[in-house]
């Protein structure tokens, strides 16, 4: 009997260790996708209660969850815009919220648009599969409230900016699960004739039971985005503050353009765990979903087609453009030790999309992928490997990515990552079609990449972390003009060098983010450097009961080239010379008291003795200051 009680007493201090390591690493994976910071342990109600008063201002307050599982955490925090998240440290952006950002040129890694289907909407949306899930005891809720005001001497006077989101997240019979998330902005645009309505409703309702080995999810997201600008379009003369009275709204002839994107996604989850004994654990998953997108165009004023080029000069019923994607995307696959040391995975995914370009250019394609993956979890080291082999328009492709971390005698960890691919242009990018005819045919070859990182992070304060990065493109697809796509006869390298330091001595803190990128040859116009410099101050109010912090910023920029942006396909292309903008200066404070989270900020005062804006995305001045205002509660009930 002693030794009975021993063996299970080293079983269950093994089976708590184990748990830990599961929470720590499900809390890793959480801070990675949702940018939080969280404590490695699950709280009780009365630690929860304090934590939520005392959590440092950019740290997420946890909300808490039903015991027990690791998968039982999750949290949220309301993005202020409803575009997916984007922390890049330039400003090659269009300024209007909602617009597309040239991604390719600011983030660590290109989006090269690899894939099937018409992937310029993805600045806009998210799937399912990305939206959180709140898993709660009790009754959880949030509402965030945002109010932009764009002091401008603009024709439209005050440019304001509304954001809200609300969110829902209710527990039945402790394992049944119901989120429910709206988030909404309405705008009047920071250019003439620019109007903004984007939403999106996202629902999810969940089975899991810690007793079971079944568990079921079921999920649905609608969006629906309206965007009125001028599309990129080049405003019809020069933007001088003499003669409009202006610096940002830009009189244009596309004041009837008009971008709408819609879509529709419902989801369904299953899996099955087939053996609890078993130190494997072995789970069989299967997912299925439905997705329905359309993306429109239109400029319905005739006198407007001499901006698009010679192609529509003869077009006087105006231009429309549309695009519609459905697919039904398949998943079923084998987990081995899920949120384990050592995890495995293998799955086969298997979709069907039927694309449709402007009524007139239609296709079926059947994409299948086999899917395999393997990460080792040693100590604080870190090893996965992925493989990924698919069959799309009669090409085989695939894609191997390797990635690690180790920790060096405490002094610094080192990190790397290492991916080839074989992959197919999307179809966005081989055809285009405008007023039911085809303005593009692009035979499009194979694209190859190789992309390899290596990182070092310092565990002493006072040294910078640090990353290099290159990346080789073969057969890159890149614009030279709106009207001219092409793919290159060449190898593209891609150079990138980011530094980053956050320092904190008591009450003072700085943060410094430097990125520069090197494209050779430059064909796309990517070469670009930016920083970012913040200087913050913390203290308390109210015996220490109310933290707050204040904090001002400035923002370089240099690139390389110019970049013009194309409405109807989506495409930014290099134009003019280098562009030197800044420096850029913000203020902004923050406070947290109990469940009520504030933030004002102001932006872009740099405008009030720099009247002459740049335009880093030519017909885009940067917007002069801007004030916001936000307020976010939360309510665990």
């Amino acid at each position: 009997m002693p030794m009975e009680r021993a063996s299970k007493k080293s079983s269950s201090l093994r089976m708590n260790k184990t748990a830990r390591l599961a929470i720590t690493i499900f809390f890793f994976l959480g801070d990675f996708l949702l940018n939080a910071q969280l404590p490695g342990s699950i709280p009780d109600s009365a630690v929860l209660a304090r934590q939520r008063v005392s959590d440092s201002l950019r740290a997420i307050p946890l909300k808490l969850i039903s015991s027990g599982d690791y998968r039982d955490i999750r949290t949220l925090d309301s993005n202020e815009f409803v575009i997916r998240s984007y922390n890049a440290f330039g400003k090659s952006f269009l300024n209007n919220i909602g617009s597309p950002v040239n991604q390719e040129r600011e983030t660590n890694g290109f989006m090269p648009m690899l894939n099937y289907g018409y992937h310029n909407q993805d600045f806009f949306t998210q799937l399912a599969q990305e939206r959180p899930f709140i898993r709660s005891n009790k009754t959880y809720s949030e509402l965030m409230v945002s109010e932009g005001l764009f002091f401008s001497n603009s024709t439209t006077g005050l440019i304001d900016n509304l954001n809200a989101s609300a969110v829902v997240a209710k527990n039945f019979s402790n394992h049944i699960d119901l989120n429910v998330i709206y988030d909404r902005i309405n705008q009047k645009g920071i250019y003439q004739n620019s109007r903004n309505l984007l939403g999106r409703l996202s629902a999810g309702l969940q089975y899991r039971n810690p007793q079971s080995r079944w568990s079921y999810g079921f999920y649905y997201v609608n969006h629906l985005f309206r965007i009125e600008n001028n599309g990129g379009i080049v405003d019809d003369s020069l933007l001088f503050s003499s003669r409009f009275q202006v610096r940002e709204a830009i009189p244009v002839y596309t004041d009837r353009a008009r971008t709408d994107i819609r879509g529709n996604q419902y989801r369904g989850v299953v899996s099955w765990l087939i053996s609890t004994s078993s130190g494997l654990r072995p789970e069989v998953f299967a997912e299925a979903d439905y997705q329905n997108w359309y993306n429109t165009f239109s400029d319905q004023r005739t006198g407007s087609q001499t901006l698009y080029g010679a192609s529509f000069r003869m077009d006087s019923n105006g231009l429309l453009r549309t695009m519609a994607m459905y697919s039904t995307p398949i998943v079923a696959g084998l987990r081995m030790n899920p949120g384990q040391q050592t995890e495995a995975e293998i799955s086969y995914h298997y979709t069907f999309n039927h694309l449709i370009e402007d009524s007139t250019y239609r296709t079926d394609l059947n994409v299948s992928v086999w899917h395999a993956g393997l990460h080792w979890n040693r100590g604080s080291g870190t090893i996965g490997l992925v493989a990924d082999i698919k069959s799309q328009q009669s090409q085989g492709l695939y894609r191997f990515t390797v990635e690690g971390s180790q920790p060096l005698r405490k002094i610094l960890k080192f990190q790397w990552h290492a991916t080839i691919a074989n992959d197919l242009a999307s179809i966005m990018q081989q055809h285009l079609y405008v007023n039911k005819r085809s303005i593009r045919v692009l035979d499009a070859q194979k694209i190859q990449t190789l992309d390899l990182s290596a990182g070092l992070h310092f565990n002493n304060k006072y040294l910078p972390s640090l990353t290099l990065g290159w990346t080789q493109f073969n057969k890159l697809i890149y614009a030279t003009a709106p009207d001219s796509i092409r793919q290159s006869d060449q190898d593209i390298r891609r150079f990138n060098i980011v530094l980053t330091e956050d320092f904190q001595w008591r009450f003072l803190g700085t943060t410094h983010r430097f990125r520069w990128i090197r494209v050779a040859p430059d064909l796309p116009g990517w070469s670009a450097w930016y920083s970012h410099h913040e200087v913050y101050f913390l203290f308390n109010l109210a015996r220490r009961s109310i933290p707050m912090k204040i904090a001002g910023y400035v923002d370089l920029v240099q690139s390389g080239k110019q970049n013009g942006y194309d409405a109807l396909s989506g495409f930014f292309y290099p134009v003019g010379g280098i562009i030197k903008a800044g420096p850029f200066v913000g203020l902004s404070a923050e406070a947290q008291v109990a469940d009520l989270r504030f933030v004002f900020s102001v932006d872009h005062l740099d405008s009030l003795w720099n009247p002459q804006r740049p335009q880093i995305i030519r017909g885009y001045p940067q917007y002069d200051y801007s004030l916001r205002i936000r307020l976010l509660w939360r309510f665990l009930n």
